[in-house]
């Protein structure tokens, strides 16, 4: 697979860390409501930059340094005034991701969507039988999927790295039926109109 690349850096535009970070949980719902609120006008990604990065899975054994702090930083330019961000849902499962990203935008807004367990054990047991092409065992597939669903385990993981106040936890079956509100809320989280 090619590494990827920051993306070139538009005329008049700003690099810096995202503004947002989606850290969980896969199979919640967070590929839709992270379409939402790139959707705001008031929010962009520059062209070339996918939704997920997974830029901390690589240094799930140390060897993170400034400069791949900087390089992290490098995949969120934007106009003045503007904000952009990423979601990886893997990022609240990963231990040690949170102290790296604290490292790399400590001032970042922290998303996360959770998902009853059971459903989100399904949907993940699904995903992660099909995930990267790998031959999984049933029963490694079972064991990560449900590693992914133990979200009080990856708050407080968070909780270490950020203060409370820089992390939204929503509930994906909330976002489902009360939508409005749920983005409203997250909006204001985000300092969004």
């Amino acid at each position: 697979m090619p590494e990827l690349r920051p993306p070139d850096v538009p005329t008049g535009w700003e690099i810096g860390p995202p503004s947002f970070v989606g850290v969980g949980a896969a199979g919640a719902g967070t590929t839709w409501w992270h379409g939402l609120i790139e959707a705001h006008p008031d929010v962009v990604r520059a062209p070339g930059v996918p939704e997920s990065l997974h830029y901390f899975d690589e240094f799930w054994n140390g060897g993170f340094d400034e400069a791949d702090a900087d390089r992290y930083r490098g995949f969120f330019p934007r106009p003045p005034g503007r904000l952009t961000g990423e979601w990886s849902a893997t990022y609240s499962a990963d231990f040690w991701t949170p102290r790296l990203l604290q490292r790399a935008a400590p001032h970042a807004r922290l998303l996360m969507l959770v998902r009853d367990p059971v459903e989100r054990f399904r949907a993940g047991l699904v995903r992660r039988a099909d995930a990267d092409g790998l031959e999984w065992t049933p029963r490694a597939a079972a064991n990560a999927a449900f590693q992914r669903g133990l979200y009080a385990d990856q708050v407080l993981r968070i909780r270490a790295a950020f203060p409370a106040e820089q992390l939204l936890i929503l509930q994906y079956e909330r976002c489902r039926s009360s939508p409005r509100e749920e983005l409203a809320r997250t909006f204001e989280f985000l300092g969004l109109d």
